[in-house]
């Protein structure tokens, strides 16, 4: 009973519930929310005190990523746009020394394709070389373009004819490159006076260009350390697409045409980087830019060096972060400060990275600029830097009522040194040279190597010519002492052009040329100085023409031969003949061997020479034979440049089987001083002749300083006294001494001796005394012509030659 009056009264009260108490209820609730109303607004103002400095600290990353990748893109295109200036200002002096090189003014055109094949092997950057005549006839090329197809159209062609001056032309597509693009660089080969004789072309293809950008790009890859494409653009200046890393679109899209920004900004800052929109694929990029500067040389050629990278991939990093804060930033603020402060240190840590890469990349272009401008074997300033400061120097000086003066130097006989003793030894000249030349100047003074064994001196602030020929005089001192090298001492002279200047009017060119004609004139005394004079310009243009007419002279017939007799007193008969080169020149007479054959030495004309007096001497003593003449001799000099020819042994070989002469007729004289310096080369060469039967004979023995040991084991058969010693033989003991001295050694090694230069009846009788019946001189019979040698050889007693 008590259950059920509770139970009633529960419905009761539930029904007997007023409205207005439900509604009551229904408010209190808000009211107790709003009891905390400031919790929103210290939540939003927590989010906002951690967001806001977290999105500053975003963006500050964002442009200080940009900036470092926008700046090692800018640092990358320059530095290929060095890359580029540099490979084509090495090719504009190749072109410019081809074109004055003298194998280029002469006629020989198998000498001109040699030479072509020689430099495009050494040289693999040349597309395609080529040489023509004054017409455009196409007369030597390195690929095989028949001769004398016309080459008058071609641009590169024309405009050295119409300029006068070597000219540089943009890629283009040439049948001579096979439809490839390439860079034409001609220059004109001048003849006496200026005059056009022809022109050398070469052809730089443009995927050698292409590839210094390539490797740049895959190095700077390669840094970054992320997976990031890094695209190349390589325009001219038009803004003609010449490369392009993706779409392969060369010469049929023009980047300024198309709206590129970076394009046009070449136009205004020479390097530079900028964010704008891909021209194709319409997304942000960051772009590094910068414009070749033709280095010094007026090429003519500006190109623009474009290397981009996508923003999103640039910014992927931050973007990253930002979405990890994001479904971070709903549970819990510290974790998500945490979070922040990780990633910050992290992109902190690339930042760092950044700068690391571009403090390296600046590393390498400070390096890449001592490439550029200073030599690295001696560390001084190259031929490019010296060009540079010369202009510089002439404007400072003609300010001024003071002098400057040009030193040209040249080490005498500096190839002999490195033909005898390698190029590692040569190396350490140069560079102990360069060393006291430094310790000889002032210290305002600039010394630059050139190349080889050519240095120049640039003077500035002098008050007389006297102070330059002091400095000059000082330089010859210091470097004709002896320079111990790898435990030798080695002995060298210094030849010195002098070139004063004082007004800007001169040229840089024109005094490196007078400095150097001025060093020239030294070197025909050697370990002097000499200032230029305007009278050396007329020598120097004989002696051009004259190696012009020596190229021609044996075409034209123009060497002769004369035969001087080797007379045995024994048999009072003539018993050889000497062959004598002699030329006959068209306008200066007959010239003897002391004109000229040191020019053919220098220019490499002494092969062709020597092989020309060979064949014609064997066919005149075969001809000798054939009269009745059969005991007759034949002696031929041999050069230097001749033992080191491959093909010598072939060539007498050839010369014997085409004359009919026998080996054994044939006497081959070779100096001491060239066995000594070609050492197992020489001797190799020499027991190759000895196998064909052939005799040697040491000619000028005595002078070589050889030792005995080293004779004694040469394959040859005969010494030949050197007249220095025959000459001074009566009057001075000492050479007696010698001469006596000689005679024994033949005599102990079973050697044949033959004295040369008798000239008088007392030396004579003295070598007769000594057991010497073989000799040559004036005393006999002077050199003559072959039809006045035969009058001697047939007609005249060995009475009537000695009396």
């Amino acid at each position: 009973m008590h259950s059920k009056e509770n139970m009633a009264h529960s419905l009761w009260t539930r029904r007997a519930k007023p409205r207005w108490a439900s509604r009551m209820q229904s408010l209190t609730k808000p009211m107790a929310m709003m009891r905390h109303w400031w919790l929103p607004i210290i939540i939003l103002a927590t989010t906002a005190v951690i967001v806001t400095p977290m999105a500053m600290a975003i963006n500050v990353m964002k442009t200080r990523l940009t900036t470092g990748v926008g700046e090692s893109l800018a640092l990358a295109a320059a530095d290929i746009a060095g890359k580029l200036d540099l490979l084509l200002a090495e090719r504009y002096g190749d072109i410019q020394v081809m074109a004055k090189t003298p194998v280029f003014r002469g006629q020989d055109r198998a000498a001109m394709r040699e030479t072509l094949a020689m430099i495009q092997e050494a040289y693999p950057v040349y597309l395609w070389l080529g040489v023509t005549d004054a017409q455009g006839r196409l007369i030597a090329a390195t690929d095989h373009m028949s001769p004398r197809r016309n080459m008058s159209e071609r641009p590169w062609f024309k405009a050295v004819k119409d300029r006068g001056t070597i000219a540089v032309l943009d890629a283009a597509e040439t049948e001579e490159s096979g439809g490839m693009l390439a860079v034409s660089i001609a220059a004109p080969v001048q003849g006496p006076h200026g005059k056009l004789q022809g022109v050398v072309a070469a052809l730089v293809g443009v995927p050698v260009l292409e590839d210094v950008i390539v490797r740049t790009v895959v190095a700077l890859q390669a840094q970054h350390g992320t997976e990031a494409r890094i695209e190349y653009q390589f325009m001219r200046k038009d803004g003609t697409l010449i490369a392009d890393s993706l779409l392969r679109e060369e010469g049929r899209v023009n980047l300024k045409a198309m709206g590129l920004r970076s394009a046009h900004l070449i136009d205004a800052a020479p390097a530079g980087f900028i964010e704008e929109t891909h021209a194709r694929r319409r997304e942000p990029v960051i772009t590094g830019y910068a414009r070749t500067q033709r280095s010094g040389y007026d090429f003519g050629l500006e190109w623009g060096i474009l290397l981009r990278m996508d923003a999103r991939e640039v910014l992927a990093p931050v973007t990253f972060l930002l979405w990890k804060l994001a479904a971070a930033g709903g549970i819990l603020c510290l974790p998500l400060l945490g979070y922040l402060v990780w990633s910050t240190v992290r992109l902190n840590r690339e930042w760092t990275r950044s700068e690391s890469l571009i403090g390296d990349l600046r590393m390498a272009e400070a390096k890449l600029s001592d490439l550029a401008y200073y030599d690295q074997l001696t560390g001084l300033p190259n031929r490019r830097l010296f060009m540079e400061l010369l202009p510089r120097a002439i404007a400072r000086v003609s300010r001024t009522d003071r002098l400057g003066a040009l030193l040209f130097l040249d080490m005498d006989r500096f190839k002999l040194i490195n033909d005898t003793f390698g190029h590692v030894c040569a190396d350490l000249l140069l560079s102990a040279f360069a060393s006291r030349l430094k310790g000889c100047i002032r210290g305002a003074d600039t010394v630059a190597r050139l190349g080889g064994d050519e240095f120049t001196v640039l003077l500035e602030g002098l008050s007389w010519p006297e102070e330059a020929a002091g400095i000059a005089q000082r330089i010859l001192n210091a470097t004709a002492k002896p320079f111990e090298i790898q435990g030798r001492e080695i002995f060298v002279s210094t030849s010195i052009g002098i070139a004063t200047f004082a007004s800007e009017h001169m040229s840089p060119d024109t005094l490196i040329a007078n400095a150097d004609m001025a060093m020239y004139e030294a070197k025909t005394r050697r370990g002097v100085y000499r200032f230029f004079s305007p009278s050396m310009k007329s020598i120097t243009a004989e002696r051009v023409d004259l190696e012009a007419s020596l190229r021609q002279a044996v075409e034209r017939n123009e060497l002769v031969l004369h035969y001087q007799p080797q007379i045995d007193l024994r048999r009072g008969a003539v018993v050889g003949v000497e062959a004598l080169v002699r030329w006959q020149h068209a306008t200066h007479g007959l010239l003897h061997p002391g004109a000229f054959i040191g020019l053919a030495e220098e220019t490499g004309l002494i092969v062709q020479v020597g092989e020309w007096v060979l064949r014609t001497a064997c066919r005149q003593v075969k001809a000798w034979h054939e009269q009745g003449a059969t005991h007759l001799r034949l002696a031929v000099n041999l050069s230097r440049a001749q033992m080191q020819c491959p093909n010598l042994v072939d060539l007498v070989r050839q010369v014997l089987e085409e004359t009919g002469l026998a080996p054994a007729c044939l006497e081959l004289e070779i100096t001491e001083t060239l066995l000594i310096r070609n050492g197992d080369v020489a001797l190799e060469t020499l027991h190759a002749l000895h196998g064909l039967g052939v005799r040697l004979s040491v000619d000028d023995f005595g002078t070589g300083y050889s030792s005995l040991n080293y004779i004694k084991n040469l394959p040859v058969h005969a010494l030949k006294i050197d007249q220095s010693f025959v000459r001074d033989m009566v009057a001075s003991a000492k050479d007696a001494m010698i001469v006596k001295t000689i005679v024994s050694l033949a005599r102990a090694l079973d050697l044949d001796i033959m004295a040369e230069g008798v000239e008088t009846a007392e030396q004579r009788d003295l070598l007769l005394a000594e057991q010497c019946f073989a000799m040559q001189g004036y005393y006999f019979g002077r050199p003559a012509p072959a039809e006045d040698m035969s009058v001697t050889i047939f007609d005249c007693t060995a009475g009537e030659l000695v009396g």
